[in-house]
């Protein structure tokens, strides 16, 4: 197919994997080990929503390796490495935004045991609980709303999509700018 741009050396990720099959065909096959969470809490951060994501950000970028197989186990070599890790992002982040505000302004809470004479000796060589107390204080902390609704802010994470996206921007070319075609020319006289 002749472009009104100019020619490429190489094809775009959409030339490469058009559909989600083919991408998911090559992830079961290309012999990378499979390394994504699986279960119920990471069915919306699956292989699927990795190719959303990278078709919606690279469909029309050309590769930047002459090599499609390099570049497509490059690719699979960053899903193996950094999907796992975003996957969890977003799951912990989906925890995050589905809590209620009563969740949110719940505190903590602190028990302060006391044993004046324990039937046991203490250690300061373990961390275990002696069995006997002979008084207990509690301290019940909540959050105010704006407490509540600042920490909120500040544990939600912008960008955990971008960021793994860009993982992949290695692969593609920078400068996305026709090739000047390549002329060979021989020698008439070796011919």
């Amino acid at each position: 197919m002749l472009s009104y741009y100019g020619n490429y050396r190489t094809r775009t990720f959409a030339n490469i994997f058009p559909t989600f099959d083919d991408f998911e065909d090559f992830y079961e096959e290309c012999g990378v080990p499979q390394n994504l969470l699986t279960g119920d809490d990471y069915a919306n951060y699956g292989l699927e929503a990795i190719y959303f994501l990278l078709i919606s950000n690279y469909a029309n970028s050309h590769i930047k390796s002459a090599d499609e197989n390099r570049f497509k186990l490059k690719m699979m070599s960053i899903i193996y490495e950094d999907a796992p890790v975003w996957q969890r992002l977003m799951y912990l982040q989906g925890k995050v935004l589905s809590m209620s505000d009563n969740d949110l302004m719940r505190g903590s809470k602190a028990i302060y045991n006391h044993a004046q004479h324990p039937e046991t000796l203490p250690s300061t060589a373990t961390l275990e609980e002696i069995t006997y107390i002979d008084d207990q204080n509690t301290t019940n902390w909540k959050k105010d709303n704006l407490r509540t609704y600042l920490d909120a802010f500040d544990n939600l994470t912008y960008g955990i999509c971008d960021k793994f996206v860009k993982k992949f921007k290695q692969l593609f070319l920078t400068v996305d700018y026709p090739d000047a075609p390549l002329l060979y020319a021989t020698d008439e006289s070796e011919v």
